[in-house]
């Protein structure tokens, strides 16, 4: 299987199938039994969306990212600011991510994958929690990033939204 930038692949199958597990080996976090994985790219710059939030419930979604921002000290507090506009959300916002709704919870991890404009994103189940709106909001952002070139891969069962924001679909 081969995703070039600017392509958005869906995985779809049904639970179980292993589309979390494919999308945890091309991130490097689960080692692969057999094949590998090769990026053209030695500085690929990886984004993921995983299939549940892992945020720190007591801070506000502005921290959570600058918390993780800090750990690769790559962007600052403007990127982050316009990261989180991007995704719907308001950096202003002192509210603490525990009592966001599902739907902010998937945005803010949304704003995470791509805040150091990453050249893959990888999305388990990216509509997850999300409304009518945030859905055509999260297409529009998908077909944003893979005009700059970024390579998207979806994982998801959810065949309708698949066909509407795929390339390709890898079953």
């Amino acid at each position: 299987l081969k995703l070039s930038g600017g392509e958005i692949l869906g995985l779809i199958g049904p639970n179980g199938a292993g589309k979390t597990t494919l999308l945890k080996i091309i991130s490097g976090t689960v080692i692969a039994t057999a094949g590998s994985v090769h990026f053209t790219e030695r500085e690929a710059g990886i984004g993921i969306l995983p299939e549940s939030p892992a945020l720190l419930p007591g801070l506000s979604g502005f921290r959570n990212l600058q918390l993780l921002a800090s750990l690769q000290n790559k962007i600052g507090k403007q990127e982050i600011r316009e990261t989180m506009e991007t995704v719907g959300l308001d950096p202003a916002n002192r509210k603490a991510v525990g009592s966001y709704s599902l739907g902010m919870k998937q945005r803010l991890m949304l704003a995470q994958a791509i805040m150091e404009k990453p050249k893959l994103l990888l999305l388990d189940e990216p509509t997850n929690g999300l409304d009518p709106l945030g859905i055509i909001d999260l297409r529009q952002l998908l077909y944003s990033l893979a005009d700059q070139g970024v390579g998207i891969i979806i994982a998801s069962h959810l065949l309708h939204e698949i066909e509407l924001m795929c390339n390709r679909v890898a079953i």
